[in-house]
């Protein structure tokens, strides 16, 4: 264990001095031969440094877009059973769709039951 403790809040760093802090411990890049002044400098401009950082990194995980389509669970009316898969629009109305079904062995309306996720 290290007998480094974390900067003070009234040092150099003031609004970040945990993770200043661990960026120490991790690169250990002051190793105790610079100046005091020289140290809190360093700890002042890399804190800058990473809270920009962390700005940036939460203000692109902020926007989630949803996907355009979704893959939606079509249902045979002629209550074989039967069901199929197909994208759609997120946007669309509710499909219908009128297409061969194996087990009635004739052309079924289907009709859309259940989204079953958003591709």
């Amino acid at each position: 264990m290290s007998s480094y403790s974390a900067p003070k809040a009234s040092g150099g760093c003031s609004s970040c001095s945990l993770l200043c802090w661990v960026l120490a411990q991790t690169q250990r890049w002051c190793g105790g031969r610079q100046s005091r002044q020289l140290r809190a400098h360093r700890w002042e401009e890399e804190c800058k440094v990473l809270v920009t950082v962390k700005l940036f990194v939460q203000s692109i995980w902020v926007a989630k877009s949803k996907s355009k389509y979704i893959l939606v669970r079509m249902k045979s009316a002629a209550e074989t059973g039967y069901c199929f898969n197909v994208r759609r629009l997120r946007l669309q109305e509710k499909l219908v769709l009128f297409k061969y079904d194996p087990i009635a062995k004739q052309r079924v309306l289907f009709t859309e039951k259940r989204k079953i996720r958003s591709i």
